[in-house]
């Protein structure tokens, strides 16, 4: 049944029959509206027709029909209208019978064009699922901008077939609605190309204050990309900036490469739309256009181009292959994506998130999002190569199978914190959570199996935030013992072998059930690896204490017993006193990881080819006084010094250097480093004179004046007595600037 026929009055449409308000231009029609006349409905019909565009508008009868009478809005007509009236018309009000309306166009509510209106004597779209609606929906797409009018796609249940709309550089002017809810099939419109997998369906690049609700979009021959966003060279006044673009309520079904190929459209808000299908990504953000996805319509801007604040509330990502793509060109960016709510499925051998190019990914927020990998080959949630910066991962990752690869894989990762939550069933937990090259100021957060065993974290340089404690560079345990006294198994450290490197241990004990007992100790345990020449490939271990001694030897021990010159895994055990217990945190070399243990064990033994005992280098007390290191105070040592021995020393040594800070720091300052290409990893360079450095000792380096350029990390070691040997590190290849470094080499 044809929709009711509007006003229109000074050029914009009004309320459909039904609806109408009263025109003060009419009385007739206002007392017909009002139930005091009884003039005919289709004679105020008429009148309403007649009064359509200018006040000079009429109509004509012929034996009772009233016909051809033009339809205006402005200065344009829109189509025409034909009513049938069963007797000719006369000004007598009483004297006129009711008509029927025989033919009418559509003129829709307030402020919306009809794809279906009849627009300058062109017919409206036809929406039947089969007639090509392309011209007839460009025509309404180019009168609705025209004249500040939304487009409305009707709700006939059988789709608009289109070709390639032209939507480009557009400002103020586009809001595109129809009738369908979430995954309906309402307002369909059906993306039919000339050949697969080529052109643009809905092309917005260049527009601008976009907002397209309640569609769903599906294809008959797919395009390249349904919907295309993005920066263009400009047009129609406009300068083809893309931003603020709203979709709600979007089914977007892809056959071809993309559901949507956004280059540059930036404050994109995404509101429960469901994007379905797609070869190679649902959705890209490209800084870089690097699949050289073009629009037929308009020219566009060299890249890269910005690509920042797209916003995904409650969406759907489901099918199709790889998910989100974040593409970055040649150096650029994409900044500030948030992914908040919704729903994911992947198929098998795909990520959810991807990159490509060279670039970087800075700012990313995903909370309360599910990700339900399909198929007997789970991959990552993200899978990323570039630096990922200032991200914010909160999401379940269920599987219905344990995947063979991580949860989530990045090269550098930093200023991020990691909550990827294993799904419902621990047995299908990933056994690696997070791979990365390398990681600075991030925490992440560890689960444990089925078996009760955290799953592995391969992400160097990070924090992990686990039930037994905080893991990464500097780890923090408890320390249990408050009552029996013997030797203990702290842990296991497992050293890479890429960058193989000791670690330092550092005790807080003493805590127990007796007050101003001085049970309180500070203990250092400091190791350093061997050359892969000689079992148990490690050259010594150091033990000092400030308190009453609490730890009184140290060992460590090949794991399994192992005899292999490149061993490269140690248990490490203490004899502990009464009330040892406290805490420690560990301090590892770069991929070197540690599994807390703290359980009693029996005596290492002496020293073999398996087993080192720590060189105990004595104790201090809280007095001051020094002791020796054949055993802890308290027990048959012997006294060496005290406070006013060890201050008449350094007075001594300040006298003759006449600075009593110039014997404690062993530090120094490097030559220019950087300034010249690096491969990714850690590349030596000069080496800088610090006297007193010997290779037992811990070395730091940091970048002089307070500066440190970005993505790189600067390491060092002791190579030869009185010689550090500065590093640069990165994960990837890049060239840092010129510039000196601090070193300080620990005693």
């Amino acid at each position: 049944m044809p929709r009711p026929l509007a006003m229109v009055r000074n050029g914009k449409a009004a309320a459909p029959d039904s609806a109408l308000t009263k025109p003060a231009t009419n009385n007739l029609c206002e007392e017909k509206l009002t139930g005091m006349s009884k003039l005919s409905t289709v004679s105020c019909l008429a009148m309403a027709l007649a009064m359509v565009g200018a006040a000079s508008q009429t109509f004509t009868t012929n034996g009772g029909t009233i016909n051809t009478v033009p339809v205006v809005m402005g200065s344009t007509t829109v189509g025409t209208s034909v009513i049938t009236q069963s007797s000719n018309s006369t000004t007598a009000p009483g004297s006129l019978t009711t008509g029927t309306v025989a033919a009418e166009v559509t003129v829709p509510p307030i402020g919306y064009v009809d794809v279906r209106a009849t627009i300058g004597g062109h017919a409206g779209a036809l929406c039947n699922g089969s007639a090509d609606d392309t011209a007839a929906i460009q025509r309404a797409i180019n009168y609705a901008a025209a004249h500040d009018l939304a487009i409305h796609i009707p709700g006939t249940g059988s789709a608009c077939v289109v070709s390639q709309l032209n939507v480009t550089n557009l400002n103020n002017k586009i809001r595109i609605v129809g009738d369908a809810g979430p995954i309906s099939f309402q307002s369909v419109i059906s993306c039919n190309e000339t050949a697969s997998n080529t052109g643009i369906c809905i092309d917005l690049t260049g527009s601008q204050y976009i907002d397209i609700e309640n569609l769903r979009i599906q294809y008959g021959t797919p395009p390249l990309a349904v919907i295309r966003m993005g920066k263009s060279s400009g047009g129609n006044g406009n300068n083809g900036n893309s931003q603020i673009i709203v979709t709600r309520l979007l089914d977007v079904e892809a056959g071809g490469s993309y559901a949507v190929y956004n280059n540059g459209g930036e404050v994109w808000s995404s509101y429960n739309d469901t994007f379905a299908g797609a070869t190679i990504a649902q959705v890209v953000l490209s800084s870089g256009n690097t699949a050289a996805v073009s629009s037929p319509f308009t020219t566009l801007p060299s890249m890269p181009v910005s690509m920042s604040d797209v916003s995904f509330y409650g969406d759907n990502f489901v099918g199709g292959n790889q998910t989100i793509l974040f593409d970055y060109g040649s150096g650029g960016t994409v900044e500030d994506v948030q992914i908040l709510g919704g729903y994911g499925q992947t198929t098998s051998g795909h990520p959810f998130i991807a990159d490509s190019g060279t670039g970087a990914l800075r700012g990313l927020n995903i909370a309360g999002f599910r990700l339900e990998p399909q198929g007997g080959n789970p991959y990552p949630f993200m899978s990323m190569t570039q630096p990922t910066l200032r991200a914010t991962v909160n999401a379940m990752y269920a599987a219905g199978v344990a995947p063979s690869t991580p949860g989530l894989v990045f090269g550098l990762i930093a200023q991020s914190s990691i909550n990827l939550q294993p799904g419902d069933n621990p047995a299908f937990y990933p056994s690696t959570l997070v791979s990365c090259t390398f990681a600075e100021a991030t925490l992440i957060t560890d689960y444990a199996n089925s078996s009760g065993q955290n799953t592995v974290n391969n992400c160097p340089g990070s924090n992990e935030l686990t039930l037994q404690g905080t893991k990464g560079p500097i780890q923090s345990y408890p320390l249990s013992n408050s009552a029996q006294a013997g030797w203990y198994k702290l842990g296991t450290f497992v050293a890479s072998s890429s960058n193989p490197g000791g670690f330092m241990i550092t005790i807080l004990t003493g805590q127990g059930f007796n007050s101003n007992a001085g049970q309180e100790s500070v203990v250092h345990l400091l190791t350093r690896l061997g050359n892969g020449t000689a079992a148990p490939n490690v050259s010594g271990a150091y033990l000092y204490a400030i308190g009453n001694g609490p730890i009184s030897h140290a060992a460590l021990v090949a794991t399994g017993g192992s005899t292999s010159s490149s061993n490269l895994s140690w248990d490490v055990y203490l004899q502990e006193s009464d009330y040892a217990a406290g805490s420690y945190t560990i301090e590892l070399p770069y991929n070197g990881s540690w599994t807390h243990s703290d359980s009693p064990a029996s005596s290492p033994g002496g020293a073999s080819n398996t087993v080192v005992p720590a060189t105990v280098a004595g104790w201090m007390t809280s007095d001051g006084s020094l002791y020796s290191p054949t055993a802890p105070p308290g027990t048959s040592s012997t006294q060496v010094a005290n406070t006013a021995f060890v201050t008449a020393a350094l007075s001594a040594q300040a006298a003759k250097t006449g600075s009593l800070t110039a014997i404690i720091p062993l530090k120094a300052v490097t030559a220019s480093l950087g300034g010249s290409p690096l491969p990714a990893g850690c590349t030596n360079q000069p080496t800088t004179k610090v006297d007193g450095a010997t290779t037992s000792m811990v070395c730091e380096m940091s970048g002089a004046g307070g500066t440190q350029p970005a993505n790189i990390v600067p390491r060092c070691f002791v190579s030869a007595a009185n010689t550090v040997t500065p590093q640069l590190c990165t994960s990837v290849a890049i060239t840092p600037p010129a510039q000196a470094y601090n070193v300080r080499v620990i005693p």
